[in-house]
């Protein structure tokens, strides 16, 4: 047998060692660098988005709010026509003049905005009193004899206080 065998490294192995011992250590600090790298670019474009998110939230919500507000406005004009309170009293009496008024101002009103397909009175029962079709820019008064009934259909909830 003889006298050096198994137990002493080879040059080679001794190279390999040394290397591993060198470049192991780099190789970890290198990936630990691109990890660090790559999350801290996933957070900064994470908080890009959000950012940006919150921007796009707010300008939409101000839209919103103009849209709601216009929207209050017109119902409050509406609401503000002469014989608008008296068709929706108790009173009303199928009272054809101030029916046929109310009808041209609604007509005039849906010409004027170019908003809203239809423009509707609504009594207690969900019957339509009056209804503007705006017809592409043509309003048109609905015959009372097609008027609807929407009493199962939810048009606007206005919360009790």
């Amino acid at each position: 047998m003889h006298g050096k065998t198994d137990q002493t490294p080879t040059k080679t192995e001794g190279i390999v060692k040394t290397s591993l011992l060198i470049f192991f250590p780099l190789f970890v600090m290198v990936l630990f660098s691109l990890a660090t790298f790559y999350y801290s670019r996933t957070q900064a474009n994470h908080e890009i988005v959000t950012s940006s998110e919150v921007v796009r939230l707010n300008l939409l919500s101000k839209y919103l709010n103009t849209d709601i507000q216009a929207v209050i406005s017109d119902l409050t004009y509406l609401s503000s026509i002469p014989h608008v309170r008296k068709l929706l009293s108790d009173e009303y009496d199928s009272d054809a003049e101030a029916s046929q008024m109310v009808r041209d101002e609604f007509a005039k009103f849906s010409q004027a905005q170019k908003v809203y397909d239809q423009i509707r009175i609504l009594n207690n029962l969900g019957d339509e009193i009056i209804r503007i079709n705006y017809n592409a820019g043509k309003p048109k008064s609905v015959p009372e004899q097609e008027l609807q009934n929407k009493k199962d259909v939810t048009i606007l909830t206005i919360p009790s206080t």
